[in-house]
Parts: C-alpha cells; structure tokens; sequence
C-alpha cells in the first residue's frame, strides 16, 4: 500500500509507535490530519478538526487468548470519556466456602468475565462488572450504559452496571450468536433455540417476551421503534432482511456480510454490507455509496462518521451529514489512516471519535480520535 508519510511531531510519533505484542516490532505512521471547516451552519466546536490522537491497547482484554471475538470486544461509549468492554480471562480464584470457614484454602483456576470502562485517553481499565465461571458467547451493551445483556451456555442474562443485579433472565434456550438492544435500552432482541427457531424481544423492565418475527433464526442487526433489521445465515452468508409494523422482507441484500448497522429516526436503517453502504426498509434496499467500511451516526442524528476505502487500498476518516437519503457536505477529516476500518463510534458529546481496525501486518490496533 502506498502511503504519503510526514514528518510528526515528537510527541504524536511516540504515540503512534509500535504495537504491544505483535508478531515483530513495527512502527504505525500515519499522515498528517486534514483540517477543513465544517458545513456553514455546524457550530464552531463541531469542526471536527483532529486535535490528538490516542492508541489504545486492547491485549488486556484478552489475557488468556481465550475471548469469543477480540474484534467485538469494545461495545461503544459509556459515558463521554469511558468506552465499554468485555474481558475474559482465566484466573486464579479463592473458593467463598474457604474464606467463610477461615482455613487455608488453595486458589483454583476459573474462568472471570468482566466488563471493563477503558479510558478513552490513557487506556486505564476500571471494572464494571465481573461475573466468575460464565463464559460470555455474544453480549450487547444498552446504549445508555445502564445495562449489559450476555449468552452464556444458551442461557441469556440481563445485568446492570450501576450494581450489578442481575434485571433478567431467559427460561428457554438462546442462540449464542448475537443479542441486540433496542436503541432506546428498554428491549432485547435475541433468537430463539431449539425447534420454534424465532426471534424474539424481551421488555428489561418487566421481562415480558414478544414474538418479533418467526420461522427462522432471525439475528437483529439493529432494532428501534420503527422496525428492525435483522439477518439469517446461508452458507456462511448473512441474508439481510427488515421487518416493521406494517410489513416484512427477506433476502433484501444476500451472498455477503454485514458490517455495522444504525436505525434511523425517519424509519429504516443504515449498513455496512459487503464492503459498502445500503439506506434499508421493508421495501428494499439502496446502495448508498460503495467502498465504506464502517460508519456511525453521531447523537443528534445528523453528523455521519465513515471510513472510505479508496481505489489505490488507503482508508481516508470523513464526516458529514446524513440528509435522510444521501450524505452531504462530507469533509476529510484524516487522510490514509493506515488502518483497514472495521468499527467506529462517536462519544455521545460527538467531541471524540473511537476507531478499530487491523494493520498492515493484520494486528489488532484501536485509537480515539479527539476534535478540537
């Protein structure tokens, strides 16, 4: 890959360098960022003009190399300054029966999920949650950080973060390959095991169940007051299909896979599918713009956060606006990041930008991006 390199600065190249526990040392450089002026009628501060960047480790996460999926491992935001993760490790652990009975009890080695804050600056970890002798198989994370959803041996749990009560908790078996809140934290979507393959919602508070839509094991994507998108899988491949009040629709995008996935307000969703970027509803699917890798819509709806895969394989960071069927008034934020862009998510003040992707040398490299 071609790659225009320039000269940082002191500081930025020691922030950029290396990367703990790949295979060789190597050193990421990455271009200069691009400062343009955001769309007339944006408030100054959301100029989005890249004024630091941080390298986050998330080796941590993965002590034991045991994690369902590094790549998934980061949720999104929690709070402005926090983003949130899932950790599995195997660990040495004292048995309670030991400390209760004073005597001298040897540790054994068990298996600790927690959910971890990471500082969006310095990388710090603070424990959220920690759950000993469950292996978490897919979570989700609400997205107001109030609750965490878990399948683990085909049982599904809804725990909370602010005291770690467990809210919820399935009586029937759960597929173990992806569990999605609604956009407003009040439901889960998750699909049913067994033979009434389904997917189904269940209210957080209450823990009444609904039947979404049934006869297949339909996996929702994403999911909000207006319909969801949901996928089935055909021979490894992810069928896209969308359902909402009024109608349904299988097979709206096939033969591919999905990336990441966002309701809109207006009805209908946007995808990553297959390498570029669809506008999806019950009555079909339009290809938006060819070549984006991962995308995020910021919190009020409008600002629209993507990474564009150009022709000669360098990856350029670009926000604009989403205007309903199209994105207008995109600027370049970062030219060749030099990092293939799976996964992006605004903080909610939009002050901040995560970013995940492989490497060069295929290695797992994470960074935030801070806006002036």
């Amino acid at each position: 890959m071609n790659k225009k390199i320039i000269a940082l600065t002191a500081a930025l190249a020691l922030l950029l360098t290396g990367c703990a526990g790949a295979p060789k040392e190597k050193t990421l450089i990455l271009s200069e960022p691009v400062a343009e002026t955001a769309a007339p009628d944006a408030p100054a501060q959301m100029s989005f003009e890249v004024r630091k960047i941080n390298r986050l480790s998330l080796e941590k996460l993965d002590p034991s190399g045991i994690h369902p999926s590094l790549q998934e491992a980061v949720a999104g935001w929690i709070d402005n300054d926090n983003l949130i993760a899932l950790s599995v490790q195997k660990a040495q652990v004292g048995s309670a029966d030991g400390a209760q009975t004073g005597e001298v009890e040897q540790p054994t080695e068990r298996l600790v999920t927690q959910f971890v804050r990471i500082n969006y600056q310095y990388g710090f970890y603070d424990t959220a949650l920690t759950l000993t002798d469950v292996e978490a198989e897919c979570f989700d994370v609400s997205a107001d950080g109030q609750y965490v959803a878990l399948v683990a041996g085909n049982a599904l749990e809804i725990y909370s973060l602010h005291n770690g009560s467990r809210v919820q908790q399935s009586v029937r078996d759960v597929l173990a390959s992806r569990v999605e809140f609604s956009e407003t934290g009040d439901g889960l979507y998750f699909t049913a095991a067994g033979d009434q393959k389904q997917l189904e919602r269940i209210a957080v508070s209450s823990g009444i169940v609904d039947t979404v839509r049934g006869g297949k094991s339909y996996r929702a994507l994403a999911a909000g007051e207006k319909g969801v998108l949901y996928y089935t899988i055909d021979q490894g491949k992810q069928n896209l299909g969308f359902t909402d009040s009024a109608q349904s629709a299988d097979d709206l995008l096939t033969d591919g896979r999905a990336g990441a996935a966002r309701m809109l307000s207006s009805g209908g969703a946007l995808a990553v599918y297959g390498g570029d970027l669809y506008l999806i509803s019950a009555d079909g699917a339009e290809l938006i713009s060819r070549g984006i890798t991962a995308f995020d819509l910021a919190s009020d709806g409008m600002h629209i956060a993507f990474a564009k895969l150009n022709d000669d394989g360098t990856t350029d960071i670009r926000i604009g606006y989403w205007g309903g069927a199209r994105i207008i008034n995109d600027k370049l934020t970062y030219k060749d990041f030099g990092v293939a862009v799976g996964r992006m998510f605004f903080s909610p003040d939009m002050h901040k930008l995560y970013l995940q992707g492989a490497d060069d040398g295929g290695v797992l490299s994470a960074f935030t991006f801070e806006f002036k």
